[in-house]
């Protein structure tokens, strides 16, 4: 990657394996901010700019070309204006678009998120667009991101009292947000607005989702870690012990897991005394009372994480015509 010269450092030349292309900065994750071009058949092995900016020179890994490209960046000034402004660019990369069950969803709970916020507010109350940046963790939880502490900087909610885990770090979705203008103001940002909130979610999120075989291979990774290694199950003593001390530790597992099971129980580290209040899935009932033993990914899936990851029916195929009315006579 390159930034155009004579240009003021407005335009960014890049190659992947096939294409050259060019992106308008700064790179926000706007899809029509950026074009490309089928450079070479294979591979571009590099490429070089003139010194105004106005050729690029490319050269094929394997077909042994050199080839000699105009620079016209008013080609990608061009898309960007037709993409539109705001988020009218970003909803392409959310499922159903503008209209669709997903951005109603992360709407609905960003205006949730400012109601909780203004419980705390003495009066009068301030009506603004922006949630403070630390509610930014629970928020895209609440969406179906779920990032890791170092993902979201450090910064988790306890009691809805910040916390600071491990500090803050570079390239990370909290960064991302609180340094932005720091360049143009020397400010620090405390607080998102919605526009803003969509287009971090949508940059920073998985780009297809998360896949029944990465979880299940995650959790046989799990399995290699027990105490007594097995190919597909897991003591139940060992699941709660790397879930609460290797890697990002979770200080709140105790909680989420009998959230996650919808049951109670008492004491807040004692995963094995009383059996659940109220009804919950057999299995699960087994896990918190100590009953159950092993875990495997069945129950994680099916019992714990609460996914339907039996393959659907397909609908039955409509009898046609012939067969209903019988052959025409």
């Amino acid at each position: 990657m390159r930034v155009l010269p004579q240009h003021h450092a407005r335009y960014l030349v890049f190659i992947t394996e096939k294409y050259l292309g060019m992106q308008l900065l700064p790179a926000d994750g706007n899809p029509f901010k950026y074009c490309g071009y089928l450079a070479h058949p294979h591979q571009v092995g590099d490429f070089a700019l003139s010194h105004d900016g106005g050729f690029a020179f490319t050269y094929g890994a394997e077909d042994r070309s050199l080839l000699q490209w105009e620079v016209r960046p008013r080609a990608v000034e061009l898309l960007s204006l037709i993409g539109g402004t705001e988020l009218e660019p970003f909803y392409c990369l959310l499922e159903g678009g503008k209209s669709g069950w997903l951005f109603q969803e992360v709407q609905d709970l960003f205006f949730y998120m400012q109601i909780l916020q203004q419980e705390n507010i003495d009066l009068p109350r301030r009506v603004s667009d922006t949630i403070q940046l630390s509610e930014i963790p629970e928020l895209v939880r609440t969406c179906g991101f779920y990032p890791s502490h170092f993902e979201v900087g450090g910064l988790e909610w306890s009691g809805r009292q910040p916390i600071e885990e491990g500090g803050f770090q570079l390239e990370t979705m909290m960064m991302d947000i609180r340094y932005r203008d720091f360049d143009e103001t020397g400010l620090v940002r405390d607080e998102v607005s919605f526009v803003e909130f969509v287009r971090l979610f949508v940059n920073h999120r998985p780009a297809y989702g998360y896949s029944m075989e990465r979880l299940r291979e995650a959790f046989g990774t799990m399995c290699q870690m027990g105490e007594y290694p097995k190919r597909s199950r897991i003591e139940k003593e060992d699941f709660v012990y790397l879930l609460q001390s290797i890697g990002e530790p979770s200080p709140n597992l105790h909680r989420s897991l009998t959230t996650l099971l919808r049951v109670s129980t008492y004491g807040e580290n004692n995963f094995d005394f009383l059996p659940p209040v109220g009804a919950a899935p057999q299995s699960a009932t087994l896990l918190i009372a100590g009953d159950l033993q092993e875990i495997d990914s069945s129950f994680l899936v099916d019992e714990l994480l609460g996914i339907d990851a039996a393959p659907r029916e397909k609908p039955a195929k409509q009898e046609s015509s012939e067969s209903l009315l019988g052959k025409p006579h």
